[in-house]
Parts: C-alpha cells; structure tokens; sequence
C-alpha cells in the first residue's frame, strides 16, 4: 500500500497527464528492491490496469521512478480499500468473540 497512497498523493500535486516520480528513498521509503518494484507494478498493470513504469531511476528522471496512471488507477484503489475495510471488519469480529470469551471466564 505503500506505493498506491504514494500514487494517490503525488497525484494530487502532479499536472494531469503527466508522470508521476517516486524516489525510491524519499517517497518510497526503501520498501521495494528495484526488481520487486518493478514485478509489483508490471503486475498491478497487467491485472488492473492502474499504473505503469515508464522510467527507472536515472540522472534525468532526478534518480526517480517514473510511472503513469492509468485509466482503471481508481477502481483499483477502491478494490484495495474494500478488501482492507472487510479485512479489518473481520478482525474487528474476532476480537469481539476473543473478548467475550475471556470475559466469560471471569464471571
């Protein structure tokens, strides 16, 4: 999630239709390799159609990625947070039950 609500913010601040830089330190915080960057996105955009890495790192790209969004970015983004909101809804049952449980014990 990392790289997706990096996405989000930068592009917010990035002009429409160009691409949006992530430097792999500053923005990205040093959480991928380059090639487990590279095998994320090429899968986030072969199945989703989201995003696309159009430049690695270099002098000209400001030692940034370079990586455009593409038109399914949004659903993509609104799949990720169902899956969380129900991942956390479940967790949030779990406890409840763990709670009740234990509780019982003590009365």
């Amino acid at each position: 999630m990392v790289f997706i609500n990096r996405l989000l913010d930068e592009r917010e601040v990035t002009e429409d239709g160009k691409p949006i830089g992530l430097h792999p330190a500053n923005d990205l915080n040093n959480h991928y390799t380059p090639m487990d960057f590279i095998q994320m996105v090429e899968k986030i955009e072969k199945e989703h159609n989201a995003a696309r890495l159009i430049a690695m790192p270099t002098d000209q790209t400001y030692n940034k990625y370079m990586v455009e969004v593409l038109p399914d970015f949004d659903s993509y983004v609104q799949e990720l947070r169902k899956i969380l909101l129900n991942i956390l809804i479940g967790l949030a049952k779990s406890l409840k039950l763990v709670n009740r449980q234990s509780l019982s014990q003590y009365q």
